[in-house]
């Protein structure tokens, strides 16, 4: 099912929040759907601009844009989130700013990936 199906089939499906009764501002908003907001968590059905959609989450809160990169959640827009303190380093810097497991330091900045079927996607 592409995209625009997946997006017909959940248009009668409101997004949801915790007790603040709002979800995070974000340019995520443009291409995801069926979110789902916690004061922790943030989950969504986001595009993977293939015409396909994932399952996205994002632990909360975060300071900066919430941004949808190819089916995956980010806290600081497609560029990648930089660790508290600046940027990174070795991969290891980037643990506590990525929301998955996958997550990898690239010229001093962030990229967080997803779980994929034989290792992690970026």
């Amino acid at each position: 099912m592409t995209f625009v199906g997946i997006a017909v089939a959940f248009a009668v499906a409101a997004c949801s929040s915790g007790s603040n009764g709002s979800l995070p501002a974000g340019s995520y908003t443009e291409t995801c759907l069926a979110c789902t907001a916690t004061a922790s968590l943030l989950t969504c059905l986001c595009d993977t601009g293939g015409g396909a959609a994932t399952r996205s989450s994002l632990s909360l809160p975060c300071d900066q844009d919430i941004a949808n990169c190819g089916g995956i959640l980010t806290c600081g827009g497609c560029g990648g989130p930089d660790p508290p303190g600046g940027g990174c380093t070795y991969d290891s810097d980037c643990s506590s700013a990525c929301s998955s497991d996958c997550y990898q330091c690239l010229s001093g900045s962030c990229t967080c990936g997803y779980e994929g079927v034989s290792g992690c996607v970026f």
